[in-house]
């Protein structure tokens, strides 16, 4: 065998790249060997191995048994036979300059290299990997090297080797998985009473090293491994027949716990680090992968989309990966990203686009504020699919500036001719809805108090959720549309509005007659009284049970809504009434509102929600 020149010089090599030990030596030996270690090929199902971690099993072709054990017996005697014709000294010096991590590894790598690292004469090996690992706490004086490392970066569980734990009790010295954890473990709270030490003024918190993790509430709290508890209260029964010497063995014990948990603390303060560390090598991967794509995406002419949506395309898993990016990788990645920048470019422009349409829409509502008290103008969602709207907002690009003032253009380019034909076309829409539940005998005219129209959201579930709606103000409310309309649904997708449509109202034949047997109880004439009429008169009326006694009060409209048979009812006095008018108007004086326009009387400022308007008052 050829002769190593330079031992030290091998070794600094090695720490940079293990496999430059061909550097040194005149054949690739050395080299083969180490390959073999590095790519774990020589794992066997060992069981001194039960505590290392799963390695991939590699696919072989199917052979007869007795040629797959000689070829297995020769492949692995060769592996490592480069290895063992170096001088041991040679191999140690080696081994010594690798991360304690990394010894670790290689020690579980077969069995020939866990008897070589696992060996009393191995320890300066040990000693040596972790005096060069400056950051790691030293080794504490209850664990040897390989434990040490063990704890450190073995990630499966020490109880039932279950992998990629994350509960590590620094100061019991102990990894597990939540499983084990509830067998391992005991709260703060459960050891008091074990065992009685105020003679010597200690708690067996005290003799005992905890650590300070989390419960199943994910509250912190110190816990205790049973094991050493257990332990301390057998090696106890051999002092306490002697106090005095009890008292010594305590106060060492309370020594080696303190002493434990100190070290435990350090540990976990260098895990800190390690993994903020980690977190931020991580980071900087996952940054350098999302600049990588962002260029290969600007070179297919998304430059402009990245510039825009950079903070929404990082929401992409393929993206936002942890991963150097590669040719390969983004072969595999490019369609899916491709496609979600699509959509993320169509979203944007989609809510461009809405933006605009609510800025109609605010232009919209400075034209009605302008119009005269008690004006009917259709919502603005039958405004939004006028060919000049549509045009100059969702066919104009994006990238086009479209101020204020053009957007109002819009609004007063609409003919009144056209909002006179639109409410003709709506009050029809209207006395068919009556027509069809009463032929001939509907009444003609709208604005008839007896004239009530029910419109039930999409959304309702129960009869208390139906709305009883009145012309005047049934044409103006923007939630009267038809929810099951095609074309009205793409509206407001495309604008966020839909147009009025009466499909979504019905005209009751029983509520027509109801309104008018309280008109009449009223004092007025339901074949000529209007809305109007009725809103000044405010009549109220009581309800009497069958035994004769007034059960409640009820005003209009409110009163069609009462289930209760008209019959039951009579009216009240002007004087009663005006007592009850005022205690219901005292506590309802803020009527609510979620799309209707109103605005303060004071100073012009105008609202579509009430509790806009009612913050505003407020502040005035």
């Amino acid at each position: 065998m050829t002769q190593v020149t330079s031992v030290t010089e091998t070794t600094r090599q090695f720490c940079q790249s293990p496999l430059a030990l061909v550097s040194f030596t005149t054949n690739d030996m050395v080299r083969r060997a180490l390959e073999d270690i590095y790519r774990n090929e020589d794992t066997r199902g060992d069981p001194d191995y039960a505590e290392s971690s799963t390695t991939r099993k590699v696919k072989r072709a199917k052979t007869s048994r007795a040629v797959s054990k000689a070829t297995t017996t020769t492949r692995g005697r060769r592996k490592l036979s480069a290895l063992l014709e170096l001088p041991l000294d040679v191999v140690y010096e080696i081994f010594s300059h690798l991360h304690p991590a990394h010894l670790l590894n290689v020690s579980r790598t077969n069995k020939a290299l866990r008897a070589m690292l696992m060996c009393r004469n191995a320890r300066s090996v040990w000693k040596a990997s972790f005096e060069n690992a400056s950051d790691i706490p030293p080794v504490p004086d209850d664990l040897n090297e390989p434990q040490y490392a063990r704890l450190l970066f073995d990630k499966s569980c020490m109880e039932c080797l279950a992998p990629n734990v994350s509960t590590v009790a620094w100061g019991a010295r102990w990894r597990c998985c939540k499983k084990c954890f509830e067998y391992d473990f005991w709260p703060e709270d459960k050891i008091y009473g074990l065992v009685e030490l105020e003679p010597y003024d200690r708690d067996l918190k005290d003799v005992v090293p905890g650590s300070l993790l989390k419960d199943k509430s994910g509250e912190m709290d110190m816990f205790y491994k049973i094991k050493h508890v257990l332990a301390f209260l057998h090696e106890a029964k051999s002092y306490w027949g002697d106090p005095e010497r009890a008292k010594v063995w305590v106060e060492e014990k309370v020594a080696e716990s303190r002493k434990q948990e100190e070290h435990g603390f350090l540990l976990q303060e260098w895990d800190n680090m390690r993994q903020e560390a980690r977190a931020r090598e991580l980071d900087e991967i996952r940054h350098n992968r999302q600049e990588a794509i962002f260029e290969r995406l600007k070179a297919l002419g998304w430059g402009e989309e990245v510039e825009k949506s950079r903070f929404r395309l990082v929401e992409n898993s393929n993206v936002s990966k942890a991963q150097p990016l590669t040719d390969y990788g983004w072969s595999k990645i490019k369609d899916n990203v491709l496609s979600y920048i699509a959509s993320l470019r169509e979203e944007r422009l989609m809510n461009e686009k809405s933006r605009r349409y609510k800025a109609f829409s605010d232009a919209y509502d400075a034209f009605l504020l302008a119009q005269p008290p008690g004006s009917v103008f259709p919502p603005v969602g039958s405004l939004v699919d006028l060919d000049h709207v549509r045009r100059a907002i969702y066919d104009t690009p994006v990238e086009d500036d479209l101020p204020d003032e053009a957007i109002r253009h819009l609004v007063d380019a609409i003919p009144i001719s056209w909002f006179d034909t639109w409410r003709a076309n709506a009050e029809k829409q209207l006395r068919d809805k009556m027509v069809e539940k009463m032929g001939d005998k509907a009444p003609t005219n709208l604005a008839l108090a007896s004239v009530v129209f029910t419109h039930t959201p999409a959304w309702a579930t129960d009869a208390s959720q139906v709305r009883l709606v009145r012309y005047p103000e049934v044409l103006t409310d923007p939630a009267i549309t038809d929810e099951f309309d095609r074309e009205a649904s793409e509206t407001r997708k495309r604008t966020g509005y839909m147009p009025w449509s009466a499909a979504g109202l019905d005209f009751s034949e029983a509520i027509h007659g109801r309104a008018k047997f309280f008109i009449e109880l009223a004092g007025l004439d339901p074949d000529t009284a209007t809305h109007e009429d009725m809103a000044l008169a405010d009549p109220w009326f009581s309800y009497h049970t069958p035994d004769g006694a007034v059960s409640y009060l009820s005003g209009w409209p409110h009163v069609l809504r009462d289930g209760m048979q008209c019959a039951h009812f009579s009216g009240i006095s002007e004087d009663i009434a005006a007592t009850f008018r005022f205690a219901v108007n005292s506590l309802l004086w803020m009527p609510r509102f979620n799309e209707h326009l109103a605005r303060c009387t004071r100073c012009g400022t105008s609202f579509r929600k009430s509790s806009a308007l009612y913050a505003h008052l407020l502040d005035e």
